[in-house]
């Protein structure tokens, strides 16, 4: 974090801010140790602020830009798991395997439909 207070005159001030919020999370899967999920969140913040004072009036100006980066990647893999994948396992050559997902706790007609929804949409 970035923080400016620069007094100009007795009329007149600037103020500005920065911040910076990185932020990595490792998600286990609960129901199997092998496999887990990073979070990656980058935070941008920015504020500027103009106060100008005048006989009559008061000027006040201010400023922000923030911007929001998520994401979401495979995480590392037990070392056990790892041993055992190889590029040769990808279902497309150069691209890699994937993730592991476990459906059976919701096997219903409705989330068998959006897991075909899923797949066509990769296609």
């Amino acid at each position: 974090m970035e923080r400016m207070d620069l007094h100009v005159s007795d009329k007149d001030s600037l103020y500005a801010r920065y911040i910076y919020d990185p932020s990595n999370r490792l998600r286990f899967t609960a129901n199997i140790g092998f496999w887990s999920t990073q979070d990656v969140a980058n935070n941008y913040f920015r504020k500027l602020r103009d106060a100008c004072l005048f006989p009559n009036a008061v000027n006040d100006f201010r400023a922000a830009f923030n911007r929001t980066f998520r994401g979401t990647a495979i995480g590392p893999v037990n070392a056990l798991v790892a041993s055992l994948i190889t590029p040769d396992m990808s279902f497309v050559p150069g691209l890699p395997l994937g993730r592991m997902v476990n459906t059976a706790a919701a096997n219903t007609r409705e989330s068998q439909r959006d897991a075909c929804r899923q797949f066509a949409e990769c296609l």
